[in-house]
């Protein structure tokens, strides 16, 4: 019995261990979205973020910026999950600490992130950015996707042609000009009569 648990104990020991190291690297994790494409996150699907202000292998984020974004450090060995492009590294921080690296660049936290593929920090000031996946830096927001071309605006509906304006009335004939000279005054008329009248029996009387 003894030399059964001397035998299955180191077992154990070596089995732990192994499961141990294997957590320790696959730390980083890839996860897909439709708008960002694949991108890295840690072993728990928290999205994992770069930040344009840094250098390749240096950060700038420190103090009030850390406590925001926080560092995906690195306790172990790191290895990325088969067939993802890139390469994973470590730097030393002025803090101290040790920093994963993606293709050069530090790799944080978003602290709104509250659950496994959240995406909150994208693009956070236009700063931010999740960590796409890639064989070279990826510093940049993803390109979005083309819009759809717009349908073509229908052509609009024939408008009906103004009426022609009314013909102006013909103009009224000019009056026509009197004959015979101008009329007689009446008092003119009346002597006019009783001389007739009165050559008349004159005649007569002859």
């Amino acid at each position: 019995m003894r030399l059964l648990a001397f035998l299955v104990l180191p077992a154990l020991i070596l089995a732990t261990s192994a499961v141990a190291l294997a957590q320790q690297a696959t730390a980083v994790t890839v996860r897909e979205s439709q708008q960002l494409g694949r991108y890295l996150a840690d072993s728990r699907g928290m999205t994992l973020y770069v930040f344009r202000n840094d250098k390749p292998n240096e950060s700038n984020c420190y103090d009030r910026c850390v406590q925001l974004w926080p560092i995906l450090e690195a306790p172990g060995q790191l290895a990325l999950p088969t067939g993802t492009p890139g390469k994973l590294d470590a730097i030393q921080r002025r803090d101290g600490k040790r920093q994963v690296t993606y293709n050069g660049w530090p790799l944080y936290f978003w602290v709104q992130d509250q659950a496994a593929g959240e995406t909150k920090g994208h693009p956070v000031a236009n700063n931010w950015y999740v960590a796409i996946t890639g064989e070279t830096a990826q510093v940049l927001p993803p390109a979005a996707a083309p819009a759809p071309a717009a349908a073509p605006a229908p052509a609009p509906a024939a408008q009906p042609s103004a009426a022609a304006p009314a013909a102006a009335p013909a103009a009224a004939p000019a009056q026509l000009p009197r004959t015979g000279g101008a009329a007689l005054p009446l008092g003119a008329a009346a002597l006019a009569g009783l001389a007739v009248l009165a050559a008349g029996l004159v005649l007569r009387r002859r």
